[in-house]
């Protein structure tokens, strides 16, 4: 049985998913970005794809989020024992400014990463997305009042506006928490099969184009589950990866070739065909990659 915080929660959350009037300032705030990357042109994937975590084989934004929490937390515990008279003395109130600075640099940071990862969401996600980032933002700004109010020695106040960001704080957390663990934004979506097994038939040659990315369906007996693997035949070569996209799970035997990697139709994700990892995001999880042999007769693929 659910408690009624549990409720309310699950309920205001729901109500945030579903509220379309929040598609039309999103979407604008979304095709901004996309002109801006547009304008800045090919220079500028080097930079989101650091943003993404591509390189680094996981989301850099859940990673930055960590210097916020814990640093601003530090300050709310500081400000907490100086107003129940249990810490005294000018070097603690140092110690949370400073904790306040370090935690406001990393949330800019991790602010601007977020926002690269939410501008490839959509419908439910980017809603919430919106209003995770929105209450973040306004943690921050709460918290850079605080440091202003320190700056004067205005004490009291200071410490209520800290404590109301950290407040923010926790529910945009809470909110990015249901992202990640609700809606799997971030996580890996590809299909991947629990260990190698035997080569098995999956498709008769003559089916399998040169070029051109091609579905087949292999079953694994075993685990009792079907998985999805995408073709792509080169001359005597053949590559085999896993059908869903890592990152939001896009076909991408739909997608198409460019140079030696595989590019996802839903939001562009290029994948080597010889390695299965990104060269550009917003991926940052590889595909599985299947050892495949050609012969007369047909492609077969070792799962």
């Amino acid at each position: 049985m659910k408690q009624p915080a549990h409720q309310a929660v699950e309920a205001a959350i729901q109500s945030i998913e579903a509220a379309r009037s929040l598609d039309h300032p999103t979407n604008a705030f979304g095709n901004v970005l996309a002109r801006l990357v547009q304008l800045a042109g090919r220079p500028s994937e080097t930079v989101r794809n650091s943003l993404h975590g591509t390189g680094y084989g996981h989301p850099v934004h859940p990673a930055l989020v960590t210097i916020p929490i814990g640093t601003w937390t530090l300050a709310f515990a500081i400000d907490l024992l100086g107003v129940l008279g249990l810490s005294r003395g000018s070097e603690m109130n140092t110690v949370a400014d400073i904790a306040l600075k370090a935690g406001s640099i990393g949330a800019g940071a991790a602010a601007i990463a977020g926002i690269n990862d939410w501008q490839y969401t959509e419908g439910r996600e980017r809603r919430l997305g919106i209003v995770h980032g929105l209450t973040n933002a306004t943690a921050l700004s709460l918290m850079l009042v605080s440091l202003y109010l320190r700056a004067r020695n205005r004490r009291a106040p200071a410490r209520l506006a800290s404590s109301a960001g950290w407040v923010c704080m926790f529910a945009g957390g809470y909110l990015g928490g249901h992202m990640v663990y609700g809606r799997r934004i971030g996580v890996d979506h590809a299909d991947r099969s629990p260990e190698p097994r035997d080569f098995q038939p999956v498709i008769p040659l003559a089916d399998l184009p040169e070029n051109r990315p091609c579905r087949a369906t292999i079953r694994d007996e075993i685990a009792g589950q079907e998985v999805g693997v995408v073709l792509v035949r080169r001359a005597k070569c053949v590559y085999a990866l896993g059908a869903r996209c890592s990152h939001m799970g896009g076909p991408l035997d739909q997608g198409w070739l460019l140079g030696n990697s595989l590019v996802c139709p839903w939001h562009g994700s290029r994948y080597d065909l010889e390695t299965g990892y990104p060269v550009s995001g917003p991926a940052t999880s590889p595909q599985p990659r299947y050892e495949a042999r050609l012969n007369i007769i047909a492609v077969t693929i070792r799962i």
